[in-house]
């Protein structure tokens, strides 16, 4: 009986350390056979309002996308419209975060380029600059309390913040917090406007 009960829990053992290896072999197969060498680009995510057909937030697959090209996604304005922008506005480029505002002027059109709201950079991983972020912005940010908001927006009015390291002349707020607001927020890097 005691031999029965060895020779069970060698079975048990080695079924287990095979379960293992195998997860090991498959592990390793995974990782060299699904990783692909021409990764998938990240598309540039923008946001157009005003007077073009399907206002509305787009993901563009091209890396280099141009307002020309947010134009043609978003169904554009009428041709006659078009062709009176200046061929130097469509070629500019857009970037993540950007927030294109369309409007007639006369028989043209009017761009207005800016930053998506603050709650649509932050899901983005785009971070805030302080030098153009309201209070509720910065509400946004976690650990981010009323007094401190308030204590930002109050000095960044009086002073540009030309660093995130500033923050500390804020009192209550230390290197750690810093450190951790660093993933959403900068400072003087000009984001207002893209």
């Amino acid at each position: 009986m005691l031999k029965q009960t060895e020779i069970s829990r060698q079975q048990t053992a080695m079924t287990i350390m095979a379960v293992f290896v195998l997860f090991i072999l498959l592990t390793r197969y995974y990782q060299k056979g699904c990783i692909d060498s021409n990764p998938i680009p990240t598309p540039t995510v923008i946001e157009v309002q005003g007077c073009v057909k399907h206002p509305g937030v787009y993901a563009l697959s091209q890396p280099d996308a141009t307002v020309g090209d947010v134009l043609r996604t978003c169904g554009g304005p009428d041709e006659a419209s078009i062709d009176v922008v200046e061929r130097q506005v469509l070629d500019n480029p857009v970037k993540t975060g950007q927030l294109i505002h369309v409007a007639h002027h006369g028989n043209a059109l009017q761009f207005r380029f800016a930053s998506m709201a603050a709650a649509a950079r932050l899901t983005l991983g785009k971070k805030l600059d302080l030098n153009h972020v309201t209070e509720d912005d910065l509400l946004l940010i976690p650990k981010m309390r009323p007094p401190f908001a308030k204590a930002i927006t109050a000095r960044g009015s009086v002073k540009p913040w030309t660093k995130l390291d500033e923050l500390r002349e804020i009192p209550g707020i230390g290197p750690k917090t810093v450190e951790k607001w660093s993933q959403y927020l900068e400072a003087g890097a000009g984001e207002h406007n893209p």
